[in-house]
């Protein structure tokens, strides 16, 4: 897109500024066309391009959600979704970001037959996201001298079982969704749930939270002396010991080694 001869050049900003007034439905392709000095059918091919690209990172950082809406359902929040909040990061997973609380708005709204559950399902399932594309270090046994919570955690208080939800979405799509997805659970009992990037696979993990592992998340983050704890918890030196090696083992923790 250049300029016509004699017409001041157009910086990039300028320029990007133009294309996202177009985004947000600010001007018509046909003004952004005459500020840009371009052919308008070259640029009202833009939009649709751009919406592309937003289908496909809602569809891929919201699987299971975008599996239970209905498809016509699914699509209008997309392009009500790409309406109001067009990409602005030139990462297009981090124009996702907005999602859950996008949702939230649409629910207040009676919009689309957003529920709770829903809601929890995205959040959980962003957060999946920012755990394995999180730019934090997990660190080695051999960097540490301290139990150190694994660094890409995020800890929830949820309403439904979305990790059991989680759980059985994959294994039915590992098998071809031969019954469809799973329903949406009718029942509260959600609790607490962990969600991280394991050490060893470095895929995102998402875990109900065990009583055991409740015992080593909060012995690592509030760095209680193991012997105290076990007698808190009135349970032997050598059983909290194995407590905090099984969470290490599910990536929870690091221990420290020489």
């Amino acid at each position: 897109m250049t300029a016509d001869a004699g017409e001041p050049r157009r910086s990039l900003h300028e320029t990007f500024q133009t294309m996202h007034r177009l985004l947000r439905r600010e001007i018509t392709a046909a003004e952004a066309a005459a500020g840009l000095g371009c052919e308008e059918s070259r640029i009202a091919l833009y939009p649709e391009f751009v919406l592309a690209h937003v289908r496909d990172i809602l569809a891929k950082n919201f699987s299971a959600l975008a599996g239970l809406i209905p498809a016509e359902d699914w699509e209008g929040v997309v392009r009500e979704y790409f309406r109001t909040n067009p990409p602005d990061h030139y990462e297009m997973n981090a124009n996702a970001a907005r999602f859950p609380g996008f949702l939230h708005r649409m629910a207040e709204q009676g919009r689309f037959g957003i529920g709770e559950f829903h809601l929890e399902l995205a959040e959980v399932e962003w957060l999946e996201w920012v755990a394995f594309s999180s730019p934090k270090r997990i660190p080695a046994p051999a960097e540490i001298e301290e139990p150190t919570l694994n660094p890409t955690l995020s800890v929830l208080k949820l309403n439904f079982p979305v990790a059991e939800y989680l759980n059985a979405w994959e294994e039915a799509r590992a098998g071809g969704f031969p019954a469809g997805c799973p329903s949406v659970p009718e029942e509260q009992g959600g609790g607490i749930v962990f969600v991280f990037r394991h050490p060893g696979t470095h895929e995102a993990h998402v875990r109900r939270a065990t009583d055991p592992e409740l015992f080593a998340f909060k012995v690592v983050q509030g760095a209680i002396p193991l012997a105290q704890a076990a007698e808190g918890a009135r349970i032997g030196l050598a059983e909290a010991e194995a407590l905090l090696l099984d969470a290490e083992r599910t990536g929870l923790i690091i221990l420290p080694r020489s």
